[in-house]
């Protein structure tokens, strides 16, 4: 019986050793980058110098010298091509970054870039609005995520993204006047 077990044992421990292996020493050279929107305005009393408040959509964020009040309804952009720059000046461009940033939706505001190489980063840069390779020059039938035209954010008309929408309206002593501003393309730019 005790060679039985010894012979036991002596099969059971390459079995249970070949089952560890020494751990790899390669460490993931990438993170993820998060990044959170606050979009301001100025205060509504331009009387002296006073800090940017938050934009807080249907509410009155702007006095005019005349007393005019401007509200904003709809604040859309997209922030795209975020590029990465290190002290010694090389950066790094995050390929396929497009993000949706809409003021009534409180999860567009934050974002987060994925797989950026580990390093020290001196500054960030990015396109307020789509490049053209994805505007004008792609099949838009084809555009997925914050890209896709069910966004209300192209313009089939002019074949391009809005790049930024801002709506409201001018409220002064005279009827309420509305204000659309849609800005887009590269032609004027």
């Amino acid at each position: 019986m005790k060679n039985r077990t010894s012979a036991l044992w002596l099969l059971a421990a390459p079995l249970a050793f070949s089952g560890c292996k020494k751990d790899s020493d390669t460490l993931d050279n990438t993170g993820s980058v998060n990044f959170t929107v606050q979009n301001v305005v100025p205060a509504t009393n331009v009387v002296g110098v006073q800090p940017p408040q938050p934009l807080v959509l249907n509410s009155s964020v702007a006095a005019t010298p005349t007393g005019e009040t401007f509200t904003v309804s709809t604040f859309e952009y997209y922030l795209s091509n975020i590029k990465f720059t290190k002290s010694d000046g090389s950066s790094y461009a995050a390929p396929d970054t497009y993000f949706l940033v809409n003021q009534a939706t409180p999860n567009s505001l934050s974002f987060t870039v994925p797989n950026v190489p580990v390093g020290e980063y001196t500054g960030v840069s990015f396109l307020v609005g789509v490049d053209a390779q994805k505007t004008g020059l792609t099949d838009p039938a084809t555009f997925t995520g914050d890209l896709n035209q069910a966004n209300n954010m192209y313009w089939s008309w002019n074949s391009g993204h809005i790049f930024l929408k801002m709506e409201g309206t001018l409220t002064s002593t005279s009827p309420t006047k509305s204000l659309i501003c849609h800005i887009g393309g590269y032609t004027a730019l």
